[in-house]
């Protein structure tokens, strides 16, 4: 079985990952049932430096590698755990999407519930009539006045 590792340094949540050339090495999965999610991977001989991310074009998935671990005299194992972000970039950008939040600042288009407004109040009078020389008829509102 082929494996590309790679060493990177950007965040997991990332997504699309800027994946440098890849090392090509070849193993083996430790057990006839594998996992697919979270497959072990045996290959002969350490690597000459510490690689945190792998492609399995069997799988045709991404994945996370975990230090490696020395199992016997010459074998070394790799633990893998899915990168669901990366393997399934191409689908997740292809599909359509109904949008809950604006990302930063307002967008008029794109209801956004947990947008704080704050609520700023002004009395508004309006003298609409008048009882006599002594009495006023006055409306009071509360809000913005309407331009």
């Amino acid at each position: 079985m082929t494996i590309n590792l790679y060493s990177i340094s950007e965040d997991p949540r990332t997504m699309p990952k800027t994946l440098p050339e890849p090392v090509i090495v070849t193993g083996r999965l430790r057990d006839e049932q594998v996992d697919v999610m979270q497959p072990a991977i045996l290959m002969t001989g350490a690597p000459s430096q510490i690689y945190n991310y792998a492609y399995l074009p069997d799988f045709n998935r991404y994945y996370f590698v975990d230090p490696p671990i020395t199992e016997r005299t010459g074998l070394v194992r790799l633990q893998l755990h899915v990168d669901v972000l990366q393997t399934y970039y191409a689908g997740i950008m292809a599909a359509p999407v109904i949008l809950d939040r604006a990302t930063e600042g307002y967008d008029a288009f794109v209801p956004d519930g947990r947008r704080k407004f704050y609520n700023y109040t002004e009395p508004q009078y309006k003298k609409i009539g008048s009882l006599g020389d002594s009495y006023s008829l006055v409306m009071v509102a509360s809000g913005y006045p309407r331009a």
